[in-house]
């Protein structure tokens, strides 16, 4: 929550510094500034939980496009770093629509530079550090041109430990992507017959990620499991806090088998209905964090 608040705060304050031209720096602040960058941008991205805050605070109409985006390290090291970033059309399961490899370079006047690849025309995406944040401006020739677009044409970008914000002229609101983190599943389901089916080992990201597993009776059961790391909505005000979702359900129609939350510290989150039933659990689910 703390880290949301200094973004927001930088965002009112950049306009006043966008025409501040950079200062040079020393090689070796240049040093620190690309290793800070190194531990921030690698990983997993996701802004489905800000579009379900959104919808939940009653505002659809602002919800960006759902952008899913994965940024990994190649090679290199100080001075030069390789980095190769996908975007996918929306979830993690769909398509990617953007594969492009990017370096990071210290240059001549210190700062770290996001250069684009050979194939595209030269460009250059000078990066400041801004009140525990790096802040970027994406120069119209070096951009995509897709709506939910990390790198888009004329967006301002900035990064902080575990979010990266992308804001456009006259966009309702910054995209919003946060770091996932990887989480071990399993799905316990009663089949019809009364003989309960485990289904283990299923791997999920926390920033709203799905899975669909099916039953191996007949007919086959298709159920979908959602695991959501995100602040929670509340109209009153009074209940804005980060929670860890998880919910079941089965298809067609999304219906509700069962859900539960906890607090995102715990590292896991589980549930279990039908407990006190004949025969038993009619299912349980259980997410437990394997990477931070």
């Amino acid at each position: 929550m703390h880290r949301i608040v200094q973004i927001i705060a930088i965002v009112a304050l950049l306009p006043c510094l966008s025409g501040t031209a950079m200062a040079a720096q020393t090689p070796a602040e240049g040093r620190l500034d690309l290793r800070d960058l190194l531990a921030r941008l690698p990983g997993r991205y996701d802004n489905e939980p800000q579009r379900f805050f959104l919808e939940g605070m009653k505002r659809p109409a602002e919800r960006p496009d759902r952008a899913h985006v994965v940024i990994r390290r190649l090679d290199g090291d100080w001075p030069v770093v390789r980095l190769e970033i996908l975007e996918h059309e929306g979830d993690e399961h769909s398509p990617v629509r953007e594969r492009r490899t990017w370096t990071l370079v210290v240059g001549e006047d210190g700062h770290v530079e996001l250069r684009g690849d050979e194939a595209r025309p030269p460009c250059r995406v000078p990066w400041q550090r801004r009140a525990g944040v790096f802040v970027a401006d994406v120069p119209a020739r070096c951009g995509s041109e897709g709506a939910a677009a990390l790198l888009r044409a004329g967006a301002r970008l900035w990064v902080s430990s575990d979010e990266i914000w992308r804001e456009v002229p006259g966009s309702a609101r910054p995209l919003q992507l946060l770091r996932a983190t990887e989480f071990d599943c399993f799905v316990a389901i009663r089949r019809r017959n009364g003989e309960p089916q485990a289904l283990t080992s299923l791997r999920l990201h926390d920033r709203g990620g799905t899975l669909t597993v099916r039953t191996d009776e007949q007919p086959e059961r298709e159920l979908r499991l959602l695991l959501r790391h995100g602040l929670w909505p509340s109209v009153s005000g009074n209940n804005f806090v980060p929670l860890m979702n998880l919910y079941l359900y089965e298809e067609p129609g999304q219906r509700l088998l069962g859900n539960g939350w906890a607090t995102p510290e715990s590292g896991r989150v589980g549930f279990a209905v039908g407990e006190e039933d004949a025969g038993g659990q009619a299912a349980s689910a259980r997410c437990t964090r394997i990477t931070r």
